[in-house]
């Protein structure tokens, strides 16, 4: 790498403009985190980026987007920018807080950033681990290509697929846990694994085969977000909150088990229209769960959503025998899905007529909106004894109960 101060350039011309900005480089810089335009102006200002833009690219980006790196006003960032051009390459890695030597050169030649939304957190996150741990140096240098893969298997001293920690801009308050041991980092990193990512639905999806979607809903209305790792002050607090968080998961699951269990039971929503001999409601969901076998589809997946008020399913008993599927969407219920045995598609005129004549005609129930998905919150709080926290509430008033 080039580290000698760069001669004076002279303005550069179209063409070589044009030869240093080419496609693939433009391509590129339109994956930055912010907006491109400024970063072309730099170039015809400062010829220099762009040299350093096709040999250190992330460096060249820091340096671009200096005042998130050097901590200083975004105004007079520009006159910063042609300054820090003008310096060396480990000169510049000091001015934006990175170790000044040509490892860390050579580190951040080799990243590869997969996603820009990572860019940011991920910078900040590497530069206190080089100051915390020097010896990241070293492990890092001997990896060919530097993935966000790798950085979190050097920061958490295991293998994780996910941001455990909810990485932020600010991640000063991080030193007390990247001066840790690793294998205290790694012990740590399970606890908010198990805490954040394994949302084990447990009974509940063998109750109501729905989508993780649905156990979100119930989840979130009793369970606040963990709080990100750089809201802790050394591991001690960690350590407890993330215990607590644990305790309280469990005994929510387990009231959710115990609720669920006896939910063939529970109270059902009526039929939102008026039945005829031939459109026939399922009142309860074992009527639902036996629809399903006898049809040979999964209308059994659709219980939760009963329960909640927006969805309504009826046998309809004609040759061949279907099952008709109903939604509210915009304040009136519509038509969803109407199908045979293994949920071959009805193609018959008359039944399809029908249908819709009835969804047209019939008598439209005037029904209490949610209190059956209410009741059953409820319940799981009093088994449970924790609350329905205040915004999983407002969560729920969004949903579309008729």
């Amino acid at each position: 790498m080039n580290s000698e101060k760069p001669p004076a350039l002279k303005p550069p011309s179209a063409a070589t403009i044009r030869h240093w900005a080419n496609i693939q480089d433009i391509q590129i810089i339109r994956q930055f985190p912010q907006p491109h335009v400024d970063l072309f102006k730099l170039g015809k200002s400062c010829p220099y980026w762009w040299q350093l833009f096709q040999t250190a690219p992330v460096l060249a980006f820091m340096v671009a987007r200096c005042w998130h790196f050097d901590g200083l006003p975004e105004t007079g960032a520009s006159e910063r920018i042609h300054k820090y051009l003008s310096l060396r390459r480990t000169a510049i890695c000091e001015a934006l807080g990175f170790p000044s030597c040509e490892r860390t050169l050579r580190i951040l030649s080799k990243i590869i950033l997969d996603q820009p939304s990572h860019w940011f957190p991920y910078l900040f996150l590497l530069r206190e681990l080089l100051k915390q741990e020097p010896s990241a140096l070293e492990v890092l240098g001997q990896i060919p290509k530097i993935t966000t893969r790798d950085l979190n298997l050097l920061i958490l001293g295991a293998h994780t697929t996910d941001d455990v920690f909810n990485f932020s801009g600010d991640v000063s308050h991080l030193a007390w846990f990247l001066r840790m041991p690793t294998i205290k980092r790694h012990w740590i990193g399970n606890l908010y694994a198990a805490g954040l990512h394994e949302r084990t639905t447990l009974q509940f999806s063998k109750n109501f085969a729905g989508d993780p979607f649905e156990f979100d809903l119930v989840f979130n209305a009793f369970m606040e977000p963990i709080k990100p790792l750089a809201a802790f002050t050394n591991e001690r607090k960690v350590v407890a909150y993330l215990q607590e968080c644990r305790m309280r998961r469990k005994v929510f699951c387990d009231a959710l088990t115990h609720v669920s269990q006896t939910f063939e039971s529970f109270t059902w929503p009526d039929s939102p229209l008026e039945p005829t001999d031939r459109i026939v409601p399922l009142l309860s969901a074992a009527e639902l769960k036996e629809e399903g076998q006898l049809m040979n589809h999964c209308v059994a997946s659709y219980t939760f959503q009963m329960m909640r008020g927006d969805y309504f399913v009826y046998r309809v008993l004609t040759s061949p025998r279907c099952t008709l599927g109903i939604r509210f969407i915009h304040g009136g219920w519509t038509m969803d899905q109407l199908c045979a045995v293994d949920n071959a598609t009805v193609v018959d005129p008359a039944i399809i007529a029908m249908v819709e004549e009835w969804l047209l005609s019939t008598f439209r129930k005037q029904t209490e909106g949610g209190s059956y998905f209410w009741n059953y919150l409820t319940a799981i709080s009093e088994h449970s004894g924790l609350p329905i926290r205040k915004g999983g509430k407002n969560d729920l008033e969004n949903f579309p109960f008729q």
